[in-house]
């Protein structure tokens, strides 16, 4: 098995990558909002204009969100804060990689054209 396929046990994306716990709880969330529009829509339409429906489906998904995805919301912002100082890591190799390659003798005081 390579290297890159495994995952320590603590990994907060799971093993399948930090990305897959995000997508998780963001699909969870549209899911869970578009379940609760459609019946309160179903249940409200003739007195209600669906505006205001769709922001109390809204805070219906945020309560229900905070006391049933807490767990799954936790995983998702350390899989962000993984992915977020990854990206960070690649800056900083890349710049050091750019440094380096000015600082080789050869390369002062040249131009790409001048190479």
């Amino acid at each position: 098995m390579p290297a890159s396929d495994q995952t320590p046990e603590g990994d907060p994306g799971g093993p399948a990558g930090p990305g897959r716990a995000l997508l998780t709880y963001t699909l969870l969330r549209l899911a869970l909002f578009a379940g609760s529009f459609v019946v309160l829509w179903l249940l409200f339409r003739t007195w209600v204009p669906w505006p205001a429906i769709a922001l109390l489906a809204l805070v219906f998904t945020a309560v229900v969100s905070l006391l049933f995805l807490r767990r799954l919301s936790t995983r998702a912002g350390a899989a962000l804060l993984q992915l977020r100082q990854a990206g960070r890591d690649r800056l900083e190799a890349a710049r050091a990689a750019e440094d380096v390659d000015d600082d080789e003798p050869g390369n002062r005081g040249q131009t790409p054209a001048d190479a």
